[in-house]
């Protein structure tokens, strides 16, 4: 009974530790951050698209950021300090070809989400894998 006990808090103890960044002394989790209509690999039709973000954070997320390919910062949304939040973001690729799209969060406290990066192909015929409706 006492090992059990033991090795469930050896696990939660395990689950916290990984939640939590421990670089720099201190502890905080970062915002969790997904693309919600678009996905890896996708193809997209030569037009302006909306691509949606969707973020979460305890603290509240104050902005999520979205670049291209090569670090261009396409668009910077100011979210209000909500804890879940979605936001879209025009993209209007200038020429086919592979794009690499990139999100980052910013929670209230500060603290910023690993950059998200999925690269998408977009077709000058149209036709793509998500062109009739992005998610």
């Amino acid at each position: 009974m006492v090992l059990s006990m033991l090795a469930a808090i050896a696990a939660a103890a395990t689950l916290v530790y990984l939640l939590l960044d421990q670089d720099d002394g201190e502890d905080f989790i970062r915002p969790v951050i997904e693309f919600s209509n678009i996905s890896e690999g996708d193809t997209l039709p030569l037009e302006e698209q909306i691509i949606t973000v969707r973020a979460t954070h305890d603290t509240g997320i104050d902005s999520i950021r979205f670049f291209l390919s090569g670090g261009d910062q396409v668009f910077d949304s100011d979210t209000g300090g909500a804890v879940e939040i979605e936001a879209s973001f025009p993209f209007m690729p200038g020429e086919p070809g592979q794009y690499t799209l990139v999100a980052e969060a910013i929670a209230v406290d500060g603290t910023a989400s690993d950059q998200l990066q999925i690269s998408v192909t977009v077709a000058d015929d149209g036709a793509g894998s998500s062109a009739s409706a992005l998610r």
